[in-house]
């Protein structure tokens, strides 16, 4: 005891300066003074051990006037001990203590209940941690000072959570001090920064170091990790997103980690380091597929050339099973945003999967308790519902958010049309009295499991008739082509998605084309060397929602 009364007395003789008491998920930074004959790579880490006593191991960082820098964010209230270890003596096996004070902070998120998230914080219990409704934007590099602050906080205010941020990709110190800036003003802003992570130029060796500075500079801050902007951009591009996920093992509070996709991340959703599932195309059709597919949530990157394509990516990326972020958003695409926003937060939206039984929408449903359906070219619509309850009914106009209740209804089915057909609309059919009633589960109220994917060709109702033959021509474009072998209410409405892999070279597959016909050119990222064999896939979703698999392998030759 009385050596450790006598390292608190000695903090600033020695050249170290701790944190006040901090609230629980804040910033607490512990800097030591390094005195300037010591090497310049001189390493600090700090053990932090919590209340429940969980260990984390942290690096310290370099910052401004040679000093170290250890930054910490405790998630729980109580008395924290810390042991340094160094290569300075004058700080090695050193035993400090801080504290974390209580804060009404719901903490970081995690994936949960397959397909959605939950804070971390909140409630003792896993189970009643309260759900995370992501609402993405993406932070214009242009914007500074007051102008940044007026721009973040609109957003806040349009219910926008989550703002990618790109990271700078080279250790200069002023950039960084921008960067926590910025951070630290999203986070008091409840809004999580995405942090997009590109390498710097280098070797292995400096990207390494680079990584490890970033995340102890940045991973205490509330935040997710985007490796690489499109990782398909890149050359070998499986190879370097592995080696940035082996960096960011780092990260003591274990943030959720993806990778940014010009298609799709799904590449590498079999991998335990990939967290959430990354889009960055508009077609719905892909992630429609591969959400029966994978059982972790996912991000649609919208890219708009205009407000209602915009509007219609955002609902038809919603009904495939995704959350939103927006590429950038201007006045007119945030206040649909915000429509979205208001809309989702009242559903029980932690639950909801995709819902296929309808026709002229696509939906989301809880079973027995709601169902939320997208209309985008009005008409009549019919929805087969899973009792004969009393259903509220609401069309909910996503252009400016004004609901028009209708009639209840207590049937097995419901069918009717839009008020208009002057725009898109959204249906909501709930039973408020049961959905309320499930608030005592506040988080999770039925198991959900990925379907079994049916591979079994006698089973499958099509087949790939195109290509035709053994090889293809890498360089050539490749007509595709699925042949129905028997028709029906289901298969009528089938969405296909084809795939592509070199299984030899190690790049993970690529969406080579969607729909039952079409013509796809080889990727060339996946193919390394010649001859080589080119794994096909052809999922095919039929319009009940069951999902069938044929493969089929080609010859490629230059």
């Amino acid at each position: 005891m009385h050596r450790f009364l006598y390292l608190l007395f000695c903090l600033p003789a020695c050249g170290q300066t701790m944190c006040p008491a901090t609230p629980a998920y804040s910033i607490c930074d512990i800097t030591f003074d390094v005195p300037g004959t010591a090497p310049h790579d001189a390493e600090l880490n700090a053990e932090f051990r919590g209340p429940s006593h969980r260990t984390f191991l942290v690096r310290a960082f370099r910052s401004a006037g040679n000093r170290l820098t250890v930054r910490f964010s405790p998630f729980e209230a109580g008395t924290w001990d810390i042991r340094l270890s160094s290569t300075l003596p004058q700080f090695h096996d050193k035993q400090l203590q801080m504290t974390a004070t209580p804060s009404d902070s719901n903490g970081w998120i995690e994936p949960a209940n397959l397909h959605h998230f939950r804070y971390t914080g909140g409630a003792a219990l896993a189970a009643l941690t309260p759900p995370h409704l992501w609402v993405g934007d993406t932070l214009p590099s242009h914007l500074s000072g007051s102008t940044f602050e007026s721009w973040v906080m609109e957003r806040a205010r349009a219910g926008v959570n989550h703002l990618r941020v790109p990271v700078p990709n080279f250790m200069e110190e002023s950039a960084f001090d921008e960067l926590d800036v910025r951070l630290g003003f999203l986070n008091k802003q409840n809004i999580i920064a995405d942090l997009v992570l590109t390498p710097p130029k280098g070797d292995r060796q400096s990207r390494e170091a680079f990584f490890q500075y970033v995340i102890a500079r940045c991973a205490a801050r509330n935040a997710t990790w985007v490796i690489l902007d499109d990782f398909e951009k890149y050359d070998h591009a499986p190879d370097l997103v592995r080696e940035i996920s082996g960096y960011l093992d780092e990260d003591p509070f274990h943030h959720p980690r993806t990778a940014g996709a010009q298609v799709t991340s799904a590449v590498f959703a079999d991998e335990k380091w990939l967290q959430v599932r990354q889009y960055g195309s508009a077609n719905w059709d892909i992630s429609a597929v591969e959400d029966q597919i994978y059982g972790k949530p996912a991000v649609s990157v919208i890219k708009a050339d205009s407000p209602d394509d915009f509007r219609h990516q955002l609902w038809n990326a919603t009904m495939s099973g995704t959350y939103p972020e927006a590429a950038a958003t201007d006045g007119a695409t945030l206040s649909y945003l915000a429509v979205w926003q208001k809309t989702l937060a009242d559903t029980r939206h932690w639950e909801l999967e995709p819902f296929f039984d309808a026709d002229n929408a696509r939906g989301l449903s809880l079973p027995q308790t709601e169902y939320l359906l997208y209309i985008e070219k009005p008409g009549p619509v019919t929805v087969r519902l899973d009792g004969k309850h009393k259903w509220n009914v609401a069309w909910i106009n996503p252009l400016d958010g004004k609901v028009d209740e209708s009639k209840d209804l207590k049937d097995e089915n419901f069918s009717g049309s839009p008020p208009d057909n002057s725009h898109d609309w959204v249906l909501h059919i709930y039973r408020e009295g049961h959905k309320e009633g499930l608030k005592s589960y506040h988080f999770e109220s039925r198991p959900v499991l990925l379907q079994d994917v049916e591979v079994d060709a006698a089973k499958v109702p099509f087949e790939i008739t195109r290509p035709s033959g053994d090889f293809i021509s890498p360089t050539t474009a490749v007509p595709y082509a699925t042949k129905l072998k028997r028709e029906t209410k289901a298969s009528r409405n089938m969405i296909y998605l084809w795939t592509g892999e070199v299984t030899a070279d190690g790049e993970g597959y690529r969406v080579l084309g969607t729909g039952s016909s079409g013509e796809f050119k080889v990727p060339p990222g996946i193919v390394r060397h010649f001859p080589a064999t080119l794994h096909v896939r052809v999922y095919g979703l039929n319009g009940l929602g069951k999902l069938y698999s044929l493969d089929q392998n080609f010859g490629l030759t230059q």
